[in-house]
């Protein structure tokens, strides 16, 4: 069944890569032969139990990705996965 190869692959991908956005694992699924949309990998992220996970927060004017950015957004994404969650940053200007 096309729906398990594709949980699979999504999983193996969420080990893997560092996935920003939805639409970025959308992405990566049809790249490997997968017929999908941002609603079906919402669903198979929920039946993973990867949605509504612990989230660690950044928010700040990150006005260019200078190293002292990089080395705050390196330890939300690192904290995030020991935690199981996902990280997220809200930028404004």
């Amino acid at each position: 069944m096309q729906s398990e190869a594709r949980r699979d692959t999504l999983k193996r991908l969420l080990r893997e890569t560092t996935v920003r956005r939805q639409a970025d694992l959308v992405g990566l699924l049809r790249s490997r032969g997968f017929d999908c949309t941002q609603s079906s990998i919402s669903r198979d992220l929920r039946e993973l139990g990867k949605l509504h996970k612990a989230s660690v927060l950044t928010i700040g004017n990150f006005d260019g990705v200078h190293l002292a950015h990089q080395k705050l957004l390196r330890k939300v994404v690192e904290t995030a996965r020991s935690a199981g969650g996902v990280s997220v940053t809200l930028t404004f200007e």
